[in-house]
């Protein structure tokens, strides 16, 4: 495989980059991952920590005054759930990593009954592991395109990896039979977890 020498320095620094950019964000998956594996070991503790109930007017119910309900109560993360029972009872959910809260709002609106727990460090990186979609605080939008660009970087380092290795080795009979062995083993596993 012929490439110029510009070409060639071009795809290796392309190649250094996305390594560098993947790094932080792989030791970070790699580390949970195997801590989401061995959880006998690393225990998630989850504390109860807030269960109060606060009187609250309907118009606290509105979008403005119900952020501002949220920051004075301490309640942060995502909106995961957001429901209202037969009853009229509405139930509202925000996650963040190591915390979670329940709102209970009774059917005359009149009254909030605030519940949360937080989770040892265990719980904290096990919840990083787990954060996804662009939806919640600005962040978390943030957080999300870091891991999209983290992905797209690792996409390119692959590739830049495969081209060097082309061009680089003389005896590629070891290379092949790494990646076709790798390829084999994805293949066998989501084929296994897919059943």
């Amino acid at each position: 495989m012929k490439m110029s020498g510009q070409t060639y320095q071009t795809i290796r620094k392309i190649h250094l980059y996305a390594c560098l950019t993947t790094v932080v964000f792989f030791l970070m998956y790699l580390i949970s991952g195997f801590m989401m594996m061995h959880h006998d070991t690393f225990h998630i503790e989850e504390t109860p920590h807030t269960d109060k109930v606060i009187p609250i007017k309907t118009t606290d119910l509105e979008e403005n005054t119900w952020t501002r309900f949220l920051k004075m109560n301490g309640i942060k993360g995502r909106n995961t759930a957001d429901r209202t029972q037969s009853d009229g009872t509405i139930i509202k959910e925000y996650w963040t990593p190591g915390e979670e809260f329940k709102l209970t709002i009774n059917p005359d609106q009149s009254q909030v009954r605030i519940e949360s727990v937080v989770k040892n460090l265990n719980g904290v990186i096990n919840d990083l592991h787990r954060v996804r979609s662009y939806k919640g605080p600005i962040l978390w939008h943030l957080y999300a395109l870091m891991i999209d660009l983290t992905a797209i970087a690792m996409i390119l380092f692959v590739l830049t990896g495969i081209i060097l290795w082309l061009k680089v080795l003389k005896n590629k009979r070891i290379g092949w039979t790494v990646l076709v062995l790798g390829a084999f083993y994805v293949g066998l596993t989501m084929y296994y977890l897919m059943r």
